[in-house]
């Protein structure tokens, strides 16, 4: 897939609805809420504007953890990240969020489990670092 081939901000953003997602454009960004049907939720975050890195487009998503305001707890995000868990740790907005790629060209399917996917990931560790579901 070529930087011309790259799915367009509309084309996601039906993919979205399309799985059932309700969410809101803000800056780069569709962001969403996920719920478990329970108590705890997840904010997620799909960055419309693709990387194109070595011919493979892929947009970055992202889903909170906790504040960022504290560097141990960064840290600690980081290291959990990298022994227990698929992804990175970037912090966006003075919060530490779990991100992985997902690549363009994907199905609906596919969009709906990579975001299930990195908020069960969020959500187990914002419970293990923070306690809390704020996020």
């Amino acid at each position: 897939m070529t930087k011309a081939d790259t799915v367009s901000k509309e084309t996601l953003a039906a993919m979205l609805t399309e799985a059932g997602f309700a969410f809101e454009e803000t800056q780069n960004f569709y962001k969403g809420l996920m719920t478990d049907g329970g108590s705890r939720s997840q904010v997620w975050l799909l960055d419309f504007t693709a990387d194109d890195l070595g011919g493979c487009a892929e947009n970055d998503l992202y889903s909170a953890v906790g504040p960022a305001d504290d560097p141990a707890h960064v840290k600690a995000a980081c290291e959990l990240a990298g022994r227990k868990r698929r992804g990175g740790i970037v912090v966006l907005f003075n919060k530490i969020f779990c991100k992985i790629e997902v690549p363009q060209g994907v199905d609906t399917g596919t969009l709906r489990a990579q975001i299930f996917g990195i908020c069960k990931m969020a959500d187990e560790m914002e419970a293990e670092l923070f306690g809390t579901d704020d996020c």
